[in-house]
């Protein structure tokens, strides 16, 4: 199964457009938005019409359904997702890293930097694909592809050239 992977968007309707048909030809199962704007994950969900799964971010607290962490098992795996400021990502991935695998999960999808991170630690996949609308990194947008066959997870870092 392949999963779009995005997280941080705040919203950016513009540029989430322009980037449809970039998105479309990944070829994804399903979309995993991570956090900071769930809304923005409907939407895609809709424009891609893909199934979709979602946490909600510190910027989505009174304006999300969403559950702010969720285990998806799939094809054998589980993959815990969380958009990461309960966690405090930005200082380190010490207390993720421990969340995830006392939910038994092979990897830990989050957000909440903006910069995109795919790492293996411990046998557990990190992975952050950055934000495809409010990057950190000048000019260059990020989101993530992730695999999951037979148990194993694998993922791949996408950058995607913002246009204004």
């Amino acid at each position: 199964m392949r999963f779009l992977v995005l997280s941080d968007t705040h919203g950016d309707r513009t540029r989430m457009t322009r980037a449809l048909d970039y998105l479309e030809a990944l070829k994804p199962d399903a979309l995993l938005h991570l956090g900071d704007c769930t809304r923005d994950g409907e939407f895609l969900a809709r424009e891609l019409r893909l199934p979709l799964h979602a946490v909600c971010g510190n910027c989505d607290a009174f304006s999300s359904l969403y559950p702010s962490e969720e285990v998806l098992e799939v094809e054998g795996a589980r993959l815990f997702l969380t958009h990461g400021h309960r966690y405090g990502v930005k200082e380190d991935l010490l207390r993720l890293t421990y969340a995830a695998k006392e939910r038994g999960c092979s990897a830990a999808l989050f957000g909440h930097t903006h910069v995109p991170l795919l790492k293996r630690e411990e046998g557990l996949l990190l992975l952050n694909p950055g934000s495809l609308c409010r990057p950190l990194l000048a000019g260059e947008g990020g989101l993530a592809l992730c695999k999951v066959e037979k148990g194993s997870v694998s993922a791949t870092l996408l950058p995607y050239a913002l246009r204004p």
